[in-house]
């Protein structure tokens, strides 16, 4: 599969029915999260969604069913995978999520036994190397590239400053997360308001917009996840 030089995508076929997967605030069971998704990411692939189920036929039998839905945002995942296919590097868009829980400078990019930073560093370096545009990140090293997030900001209340707000410039009008917030199924929203209140709630907000802690340079974007 390496000698084909192609995206490789994970369909999930789910242990779980999909009245169970739709019902579970986890999503995955620990079975199917380690061998759908931690077991095939070593072996390189793209995780994509579940589109298939554990089911029970007339018969009592478990069988394994393929959701209409489920399998066509697979098929859609894979189309926009092979559309990037004919895109430049040089012109493609590229976004790195660094995770930051709990929101504090402390935790950007916190892995458990994994320096996040330095294979941030070595990404971007392999990037450039496959023509990618990386601008100034080529310069950074992984303490360097934490310390300047924290400088955008670092998505850290406790030390957010109205200047940092103002300054960033990767952000998304708040009129346009409405809209998208508006498409969600009625259910969740309504957890999401009784839980935070009405979007886009006061924190990390600029006037009208929602402001994100990240770095642009070239082509690329390297950003906090709250």
């Amino acid at each position: 599969l390496a000698d084909l030089d192609v995206p490789i995508l994970q369909g999930l076929c789910l242990t779980s029915s999909r009245a169970v997967w739709e019902a579970s605030d986890d999503g995955l069971s620990p079975l199917d999260a380690a061998t759908q998704v931690a077991i095939p990411e070593f072996d390189g692939r793209i995780i994509t969604v579940p589109f298939s189920f554990k089911e029970i036929d007339a018969d009592g039998l478990s069988v394994y069913v393929a959701d209409t839905e489920r399998a066509a945002r697979v098929a859609g995942i894979a189309v926009a995978h092979a559309r990037l296919r004919h895109i430049p590097p040089a012109e493609r868009r590229i976004v790195l999520m660094l995770s930051a829980y709990p929101t504090k400078h402390s935790r950007i990019g916190n892995a458990v036994g994994l320096d996040t930073p330095a294979s941030t560093v070595a990404l971007l370096a392999a990037l450039r190397e496959h023509g990618y545009r990386i601008g100034d990140f080529g310069s950074y090293d992984g303490d360097g590239l934490i310390h300047t997030l924290i400088a955008a900001g670092g998505q850290d209340p406790d030390w957010l400053t109205e200047e940092q707000l103002a300054g960033n410039p990767v952000r998304i009008p708040v009129g346009e997360y409405r809209a998208f917030f508006d498409t969600l199924p009625t259910d969740l929203r309504s957890a999401m308001v009784e839980h935070w209140g009405e979007p886009p709630g006061s924190l990390f907000v600029d006037g009208n917009d929602l402001v994100f802690a990240a770095l642009r340079t070239g082509n690329v974007v390297v950003m906090v996840q709250p």
